[in-house]
């Protein structure tokens, strides 16, 4: 009877832990940058201390890099001319957006003229875009977005 109110309890504690997890990775995005001629890089996070990893893209051997720059909103999923796409509604709105824009061309390099929001999960793997609300609550995307058919 002990082990068994034991394991309950346990897997009771556990769910909970996973259920406030997955809450608190879908709210969150890393922020990349993009160039015209498609070439990427992570914005690097220069607040937080560089960190150690292993690189094993060529040989194993110590990197030492910023973790990316993360953001907070809600993670949605819209249907236009019959495409599903995914898009990140960003606290902060707009003036975050081209904060994001700016400090990819001034860390990264004048091409880095996008930011993207970027999730590590297989519900909202690929593609995705910017969204804030207007002051008059409607949802805008980023502007420099083509939905291709």
């Amino acid at each position: 009877m002990y082990l068994t109110k034991k394991f309950f309890r346990n897997i009771f504690v556990f769910s909970l832990v996973l259920s406030l997890s997955l809450k608190t990775f879908a709210d969150e995005a890393k922020i990349y940058c993009t160039s015209i001629n498609g070439s990427w890089q992570w914005l690097p996070n220069l607040k937080i201390n560089k960190r150690f990893a292993l690189d094993f893209s060529a040989g194993i051997y110590v990197n030492k890099y910023n973790p990316p720059v993360r953001v907070y909103g809600k993670w949605k999923s819209g249907m236009m001319n019959n495409k599903q796409f995914n898009y990140f509604l960003i606290d902060g709105g707009k003036d975050l957006i081209d904060s994001l824009k700016n400090d990819c061309k001034k860390i990264l390099g004048a091409e880095y003229i996008f930011a993207y929001p970027y999730h590590d999960s297989l519900m909202y793997s690929g593609y995705h875009i910017f969204s804030y609300l207007t002051e008059d609550g409607k949802y805008q995307f980023e502007n420099n977005y083509v939905l291709e058919n």
